[in-house]
């Protein structure tokens, strides 16, 4: 849900942006291309963790250096744009979280559940950017409190970098039971909480995990 106001927030927040709309909604959809590329090698690389709470940062920290360039249009629509691509990536990276984190057959389920309550919050934004039009700050300062939340919920959950998918409660369930909380886990470090000789011998095939709630592979 984070993710999804951020993403949508920016979507949004075409309004409140000088210049034609037409161009700018070019300009943000345009920019998820490298978003998604970038969440795609820092996940693979990085981590699932480690990642989102990055881009969840660099998310809160566009909103918040938005608030002191209002004056300045084209600063601002830059900002505006990373935003949009910080926040794309974290998403993408947080469906990837979904599809590792939940076993077979709640992972459709859950899938389904994330989109729902995902949607559900986005009520909230149009009424959001629809205050830029009295108080220019306000949704920067909202956008930038919700990018430090979603930081925090990003990082309570476990790392899943190099491990197949959870057939099983049972296998979901173990999943971080041997991370710290204080220690991220990336691709040269991840062999190391790997427990199972099945998972140290494909460390070196991790791949970015499909988005189809039906891939078991």
């Amino acid at each position: 849900s984070i993710g999804y106001i951020l993403y949508s927030g920016m979507v949004l927040n075409i309004h409140n942006m000088t210049g034609s709309k037409i161009v700018n909604y070019l300009i943000l959809a345009l920019v998820e291309i490298p978003g998604n590329a970038i969440g795609s090698v820092a996940a693979q690389y990085f981590g699932r963790r480690l990642s989102s709470v990055a881009f969840a940062a660099l998310s809160a920290v566009c909103s918040l250096a938005s608030i002191f360039v209002l004056k300045d249009p084209f600063v601002l629509a830059i900002l505006c744009v990373l935003n949009k691509m910080f926040s794309g990536a974290l998403v993408l990276i947080v469906y990837m979280q979904i599809g590792e984190l939940f076993p077979t057959l709640m992972r459709a389920t859950a899938y389904g559940v994330t989109g729902i309550v995902s949607l559900a919050a986005l009520i909230f934004i149009p009424p959001l950017i629809a205050m830029g039009s009295s108080n220019a700050f306000l949704p920067y300062y909202i956008l930038f409190g919700i990018g430090l939340l979603g930081i925090v919920l990003c990082s309570f959950l476990p790392e899943t970098i190099g491990r197949p998918i959870p057939q099983t409660i049972n296998e979901a369930v173990l999943i971080g039971t041997n991370q710290s909380y204080l220690f991220f886990i990336h691709k040269w470090n991840a062999h190391k909480y790997l427990n199972d000789q099945y998972f140290k011998e494909n460390i070196d095939q991790i791949a970015v995990v499909s988005l189809d709630p039906c891939n078991n592979k």
